[in-house]
């Protein structure tokens, strides 16, 4: 008998848990498809295959895609833009040499089928498209995770990229489906004279830049312009002499009612990575700014800041509307809060540990009694004084902290060293308070508020501010942000979903005023519930009213 599995329903199933961040829900309908398709004894459909990739693409689960997408070419399923998508979920998992293979044999049947009379002539022409696209994605991908221009397979990654983007351009120029092909040959040109990598063929990146922004001038007139074909004007403005022009463009790319956060990422990577050109430094931030503000606003959205980006908003957002655009007041209240959010590492390379994140506060504002003292607080599993048993902490005096956001023009990331364990907690309230050696310049701690439990029950989102994965991830501080539901609550801990890695414990948790109301501890796929019996995938804090009860009045040490 097949597993339940009904197309209309069961995608529908699966695009409401995904909506809702169940993503154990959402992993659990994908492991029914997978097996349904292995009982089936017809096709699968390939417009109801379309709707699951699309709802597994929209909101970025490309784990899931991965899976399903594999599913359906192992049972025969697997259509061309099956294929195209199962390649880009290789690409966005980090799969680059699988996605390779898959890519080489999809081009070459595609290429041959769209040139045939067949009835997957038109489909074949697209995926064909689409994987010449992906082909410069995945050389692009491996130039930006090197690098490191000057190194012969890292050029090397870069033309390619190119030529595989300018192939198909030029030879389509006029095909809507071909111009994000064409920006990206704009786009990795400047990059090209940049970086000093001499390309086989010249671009004349001004030409190309023109005739797109012509082709979708035209296209908007007719009323026939696409949301992407809106990201593609926005680029080309970039590399033209009328480069401000980018942000009308900008402005109805954000307006488009097709616009999701999978879309605003890819821009976004497009900006931040390639488009590093020191005369368009702050046009291009402006437009990061831009789409960052919109990307806040929409279900599972993230943000990743590193210590230079965020100065310079907050230089930005000091004060003053800025070329007629007011920022958003939630982003501006999030950067000033990031001031006071510090990462934590060994001081020793040689230290094979994660670290975590510290948040400071106000020793006084947990508990009244308590000096009027800023101090780091963090979770104990993440730094420990000599005596505690935790197995993975750090022992403070072998720990550094970094304040990597500056609170003042031109300030340098401020690193410092724990002078004391102030305070330490048992293993079920896993928290701890340290005095630091120094302090950084301007930072003020950070608010908190302690639930009352009334208050728990109004608690329905909140957003996550932290260092995830500690060194790996060159200072750069994730912002989980907006539809982080909370699924459960009891007396002492919050449980919730959001985006989160290893390094993100004692991350501070806030509610929807930046007010800091619980320390983030743990994520697991199977963690307990709160209340009531059973497992669900969630992330857990601990409620800073549960941290300053069992405080105690006064510190121990000087």
């Amino acid at each position: 008998m097949t597993p339940s599995w009904d197309p209309d329903d069961s995608v529908k199933a699966l695009t409401r848990s995904l909506s809702q961040y169940d993503f154990a829900r959402a992993s659990e309908l994908v492991s029914l498809f997978v097996v349904h398709l292995r009982h089936r004894t017809e096709r699968y459909a390939e417009g109801d295959a379309r709707e699951l990739r699309r709802a597994l693409q929209k909101h970025r689960q490309f784990r899931l895609l991965r899976i399903a997408t594999d599913a359906l070419i192992q049972s025969d399923n697997g259509s061309y833009l099956t294929r195209v998508a199962h390649a880009q979920a290789l690409i966005e998992t980090g799969s680059l040499t699988a996605a390779g293979a898959v890519l080489k044999a999809l081009l070459q049947e595609t290429l041959e089928a769209k040139e045939g009379d067949g009835p997957q002539r038109l489909s074949a022409g697209t995926a064909y498209f689409e994987a010449c696209g992906l082909v410069g994605r995945m050389h692009k991908q491996r130039y930006v995770e090197a690098n490191a221009p000057g190194v012969a397979v890292n050029d090397d990654a870069l033309r390619l990229a190119l030529e595989a983007y300018r192939a198909i351009y030029e030879k389509n120029p006029s095909n809507s489906e071909c111009w994000w092909h064409g920006v990206n040959v704009v786009a990795l040109a400047t990059r090209a004279k940049i970086d000093g990598v001499a390309l086989e063929h010249p671009i004349d990146i001004e030409k190309i830049a023109a005739e797109l922004i012509e082709a979708v001038s035209a296209a908007h007139a007719d009323g026939k312009a696409s949301m992407w074909d809106y990201a593609v004007a926005l680029e080309a403005c970039l590399a033209t002499d009328a480069p401000g022009k980018a942000f009308r463009w900008c402005d109805l790319y954000l307006a488009h009612p097709s616009v999701h956060a999978f879309e605003l990422g890819s821009t976004l990577r497009q900006l931040k990575t390639i488009w590093r050109v020191p005369e368009r430094a702050e046009l291009v931030a402006e437009l990061v700014t831009r789409i960052d503000d919109k990307l806040l606003t929409l279900p599972g959205s993230s943000i990743e800041l590193n210590a230079s980006e965020a100065g310079a908003e907050l230089r930005r957002l000091a004060g003053a509307e800025r070329a007629g655009f007011v920022h958003g007041e939630t982003y501006r209240t999030g950067l000033l809060r990031a001031q006071s959010i510090a990462r934590i590492t060994p001081r020793s390379a040689k230290e094979l540990r994660t670290g975590g994140t510290g948040v400071l506060v106000n020793a006084r504002e947990l508990r009244p009694e308590l000096p009027d003292e800023c101090v780091l607080l963090t979770c104990s599993h993440v730094v420990s004084d000599a005596s505690a048993t935790w197995q993975y902490a750090m022992c403070f005096s072998q720990a550094k902290v970094e304040f990597l956001f500056g609170a003042t023009e031109g300030a340098e990331p401020f690193t410092t060293e724990i002078e004391a364990v102030l305070w330490q907690a048992d293993a079920k309230l896993d928290a701890c308070l340290l005095r630091l050696k120094a302090l950084p310049e301007g930072v003020r701690p950070c608010p908190v508020r302690k639930l009352t439990s009334v208050d728990l029950e109004t608690i329905d989102r909140v957003f996550i501010a932290g260092y995830p994965l500690g060194e790996a991830l060159e200072g750069r501080l994730q912002f989980s942000l907006y539809d982080n539901l909370v699924i459960d609550r009891s007396p002492s801990a919050l449980q919730y979903r959001a985006a989160t890695l290893p390094g993100s414990s004692g991350s501070p948790v806030f509610d929807i005023k930046w007010e800091m109301l619980a320390l983030h501890q743990r994520g697991h796929e199977m963690l307990p519930r709160l209340s009531g019996n059973g497992e669900h995938e969630a992330n857990e804090g601990k409620l800073l009213s549960a941290i300053a009860q069992a405080l105690p009045s006064r510190f121990n040490a000087p």
